[in-house]
């Protein structure tokens, strides 16, 4: 039987098994989420100790079950694959759930069991090596949708960045190109994204998508919601070449040029128009020929 190191007080360690039952033992340089095997010897049920040592069990516990078996983080994987996992305070995987079949299908595979209270580094890095293998990074204009959230905005930020590099590093393992971005979103997101039946990484993606097109009311969420992550980054790249196009042919048209400018900001390309005035004088110019 296994069971997770919920508490750490000098040299007692303890630990919560799969049955609820509690156990107080030698702290054997353990860490907070570690996970060990039980054996029927070393095992201390509920069932079979007093009300009065229970509640000494509980105050040595502390808050620190209840910490541990708390969500604060959640973060979400689309490839087409769409995964979410919820994460406690010390970023260890307390649920994991495929948000459609390919993500349900890709969870077992990887077999469910396998990622909880796993460090979430580590399972993306399972999942990412599990979706590469499935052949669904084949191809170019692939690419990896991570999306965290957590009430502290700092502790979300510096997850994507992790996650983000622990997807990329599986990717060129399994020689696929580095294909991965993640960013922070707020809580609200989630539960935005949630009520769509979606991941706030896909939720995003789309928005982006609907900003990019010349014509927004003309693309449907629920549509591109439910398409690839791949094919969703296809159509938005190729709505921003519209875009320059339409800018440079425009500029070639005004009296006034139009310069075009690329500015990039985190992920984003944004671009950028700049009227210049030909009625003014060169000054460079001014005075040769004199």
């Amino acid at each position: 039987m296994k069971a997770i190191i919920v508490e750490i007080r000098k040299d007692k360690a303890a630990l919560l098994s799969d049955d609820g039952c509690i156990v107080r033992v030698k702290n054997r340089n353990y860490t907070i989420g570690q996970e060990v095997d039980m054996t029927m010897k070393n095992k201390l049920s509920f069932s079979k100790i007093t009300a009065l040592v229970a509640a000494c069990m509980m105050v040595f516990l502390g808050g620190s079950a209840y910490a541990y078996y708390t969500p604060t983080a959640y973060v979400s994987l689309d490839v087409n694959p769409s995964i979410e996992f919820s994460v406690n305070r010390f970023d260890r995987v307390l649920s994991v759930k495929g948000v459609n079949d390919d993500g349900s299908e890709i969870l077992a595979e990887v077999e469910l069991a396998n990622l909880k209270n796993k460090n979430i580094e580590e399972a993306i890095t399972l999942t990412v090596n599990e979706i590469a293998q499935a052949g669904s990074l084949n191809g170019s204009g692939n690419g990896i949708v991570i999306a965290t959230a957590a009430k502290d905005k700092e502790k979300a930020a510096e997850l994507a960045t992790d996650l983000e590099t622990a997807a990329n590093d599986a990717c060129e393992k399994n020689n696929v190109e580095k294909v991965a971005n993640a960013e922070a979103v707020g809580l609200e997101r989630v539960t935005e994204a949630r009520e769509l039946g979606v991941t706030p990484g896909k939720l995003n993606l789309v928005e982006k998508l609907i900003a990019s097109a010349e014509d927004p009311t003309a693309i449907d969420q629920t549509e591109w919601l439910a398409k690839p992550v791949k094919d969703i980054m296809a159509q938005t790249n190729e709505n921003k070449e519209l875009e320059r196009a339409h800018v440079a042919e425009e500029a070639k048209n005004n009296t006034n040029a139009t310069a075009v400018k690329e500015e990039t900001a985190g992920s984003e390309t944004i671009i950028k128009t700049e009227k210049i005035d030909n009625s003014k004088p060169n000054i460079e110019n001014k005075g040769k020929g004199n």
